[in-house]
């Protein structure tokens, strides 16, 4: 048991001071993100928790973000509630809407050169916007119980987009300036947590971070022009999105924390 104790301090010690950096972009889904979470209940100790699917890991407590920056425990249906409709608020826009989109992920598509006496530029109409979740990330390492975390892991959360097919990616910039919130390029967890996670003796155990995000969607243009200036042709290319992690007034990213034991 000693010696036990001991290794759970060691690792504490090693993830309290670990530089360790986790990118991921905002809007890609994963398999948890997939399926919606759903609530069981423990036949041994009867205590309610969500499982994870991919790993079996189960919740047992949650929490999320008060006015004042604070971390406060949530109910897990609460917790539930808010990463479904997250999901679902996606789903029902790229439901409605049937084009081919394409990920794109750098700046390697600059406005397209038609002719030596035409050009094309991107546009972008707002149609609608919505907050949603983002991927579940690890933000500490796993932790052998018994043992206690209460620092963790930074975690990159960046800003991505999903753009109609067609469209060149300097439309990019007019989703941002047109998305009609603040936009967040990137941002980070804070890796003090303000609560202690406490892991059961026999039981391994990590935290997780899901960032919120603003997501707003339109319809994409090609313009092309002549070189007066004049527009000769608009090509509809379908509907993109763009995704912004939300910040607290901090500056850390804002989101829910969950302690994950299996």
């Amino acid at each position: 048991m000693k010696l036990r104790k001991v290794l759970s301090v060691i690792l504490l010690i090693t993830i309290m001071a670990s530089n360790c950096l986790y990118t991921f972009a905002a809007d890609k889904d994963n398999k948890d993100n997939n399926n919606e979470l759903m609530m069981k209940v423990d036949k041994e100790t009867g205590k309610e928790y969500i499982e994870i699917a991919s790993n079996g890991g189960k919740i047992y407590e949650a929490f999320q973000y008060d006015q004042e920056g604070n971390l406060v425990p949530i109910e897990l249906r609460e917790y539930i509630q808010i990463v479904n409709d997250g999901k679902k608020v996606k789903e029902k826009i790229k439901d409605s809407k049937n084009e081919a989109t394409v990920e794109l992920s750098s700046d390697k598509n600059p406005p397209t050169q038609t002719s030596p006496l035409t050009y094309t530029v991107s546009r972008f109409i707002k149609k609608g916007s919505g907050r949603t979740t983002g991927n579940a990330v690890k933000v500490t390492a796993d932790v052998q119980g018994p043992g206690s975390v209460s620092y963790g892991l930074s975690a990159s959360i960046s800003n991505s987009f999903s753009l109609a097919t067609g469209v060149s990616y300097d439309i990019t910039e007019k989703i941002k300036a047109n998305a009609g919130f603040t936009w967040v390029n990137s941002t980070s967890n804070n890796t003090v947590f303000g609560v202690t996670y406490n892991i059961p003796d026999g039981k391994k155990g990590y935290v997780q971070f899901t960032p919120y995000l603003n997501m707003v969607y339109g319809d994409s243009y090609m313009d092309t022009y002549n070189t007066a200036g004049i527009l000769i042709s608009s090509k509809s290319c379908g509907t993109s999105y763009g995704y912004s992690p939300i910040n607290l007034s901090n500056g850390y990213a804002d989101g829910l924390f969950a302690l994950v034991t299996f």
